[in-house]
């Protein structure tokens, strides 16, 4: 099975694009319990989802959206790759 099959539960198209996102994750403190640990990391479970305020440039103008964290995965590149799911603006946490 293929990404583009396991990932196939998008509800909008996409569409490419290549611009800088400036994000800041709203300063509140959150409360998770560990599940496990290593010298290099450790897995944590939340009851909510992390919020994120999300900066895109696109057309030459700047759109901010309130997002949160849905999954992560490091690249065969070794670079860090993010899917955020955009929320709506009276949308809770």
């Amino acid at each position: 099975m293929s990404d583009s099959e396991i990932w196939d539960e998008r509800i909008a198209p996409r569409q490419e694009i290549s611009t800088a996102v400036d994000f800041t994750i709203e300063a509140n403190e959150f409360t998770a319990r560990s599940l496990d640990i290593s010298l290099t990391g450790m897995r944590i479970q939340s009851a909510a989802p992390l919020p994120f305020i999300v900066k895109i440039k696109m057309a030459d103008e700047v759109q901010e959206r309130r997002a949160t964290l849905v999954w992560a995965k490091t690249s065969e590149d070794g670079i860090m790759n993010y899917g955020l799911q955009f929320l709506d603006d009276d949308q809770e946490l």
